[in-house]
């Protein structure tokens, strides 16, 4: 946690997207994700317009995709996105994951993983080609769970919050989730508690640490608490 608030104080600004009053591409209504491409290319995933918005490393826009709707390349309630290893663009919704080819002019939908065996999506990350998804269920009360290319889930941890009945577990078990891969963990916070916790992929708790400063009434954890860029 250190290192990275030293990191963060020593950042300079490099590109600016976005604005309160400008061309339609440039105004966002719920900025729900970023992601960088290997090219250095951005992505805007936008919660609100269900659209993804795509920039040049410079801040130059480039296109979108996306739309409210069921189709293939449409959109419903996304909360995050991702790019595996393999460069496939991972784009997590409340009832499902799409995965996408966008390295052509157009977008290519090449996968899609419905919930079901996968518990719905409150938050996504990528451990090379694996999904890492958070969500938690009556009947699978674990809080991480990761998601083969396949779009098989095999194998799933954490227990979130242990207290309560199931409507207070559910609700105190949600918050963000990051990745990392050297070495592979997966890093989960909590919205409303003060706590991060890391695991390795086989599911074992690697370290726990409590956030006694946070003000739960006016602050609630994103991806940039987890320490992790």
């Amino acid at each position: 946690m250190l290192a990275f608030r030293s990191r963060v104080a020593s950042a300079r600004v490099a590109t600016t997207i976005g604005s309160a009053d400008g061309p339609s591409y440039a105004v966002f209504g719920r900025i729900a994700d970023v992601a960088l491409d290997g090219g250095g290319r951005i992505y805007v995933l936008d919660g609100f317009a269900d659209e993804i918005r795509q920039f040049e490393p410079d801040g130059e826009f480039r296109r979108s995709f996306g739309g409210r709707g069921d189709g293939p390349t449409e959109f419903r309630d996304p909360i995050g996105m991702a790019f595996t290893s393999s460069g496939t663009l991972a784009v997590a919704m409340r009832a499902s994951i799409k995965l996408f080819d966008v390295a052509d002019s157009a977008v290519a939908l090449v996968a899609m993983h419905r919930a079901g065996d996968i518990p719905p999506p409150r938050a996504m990350c990528v451990l090379g080609d694996h999904l890492v998804v958070r969500g938690w269920t009556d009947e699978d009360q674990r809080i991480v769970h990761m998601i083969a290319p396949d779009g098989s889930r095999t194998r799933s941890f954490g227990t979130g919050y242990e207290r309560g009945g199931s409507l207070v577990r559910s609700q105190l078990s949600r918050g963000p989730i990051a990745c990392t891969n050297d070495p592979p963990r997966v890093v989960v916070g909590y919205n409303e508690l003060p706590l991060l916790q890391a695991y390795d992929t086989t599911g074992v708790l690697q370290w726990e640490v409590s956030l006694p400063d946070l003000d739960r009434k006016s602050t609630r954890l994103n991806s940039s608490h987890l320490g992790i860029s």
